[in-house]
């Protein structure tokens, strides 16, 4: 994945990778009640390998083998990440890809 930082620094942003999956109860489905529905959450970090000089980008990679299998959802979101903030969004400029 590469994004384009303008004038920060690699180490200014964070990458993540969420994957997920929906954990169904079969006990529910013959039954009125609609069918209950919990996801469960991994997330995962990029890495951030280099600068692509060509389009002013920076590469950032992940390797993953998820420890689940079946239908996983994935998301990739980036936000300003900096080791003073109180909390990681605490900026409110995430952005999801």
């Amino acid at each position: 994945m590469a994004l384009y930082l303008n004038q920060l620094s690699a180490s200014d942003v964070m990458v993540e990778l969420r994957l997920s999956r929906k954990i169904y109860h079969p006990e529910f489905l013959g039954s009125s009640q609609p069918t209950f529905q919990a996801d469960l959450v991994q997330t995962y970090h990029f890495v951030a390998e280099r600068p692509i000089p060509e389009t002013g980008e920076y590469l950032y990679t992940i390797t993953l083998q998820p420890e689940w299998c079946g239908g996983l959802k994935y998301q990739i979101r980036a936000y300003p990440h900096h080791e003073l903030l109180y909390h990681p969004h605490e900026m409110g400029m995430m952005l999801w890809v």
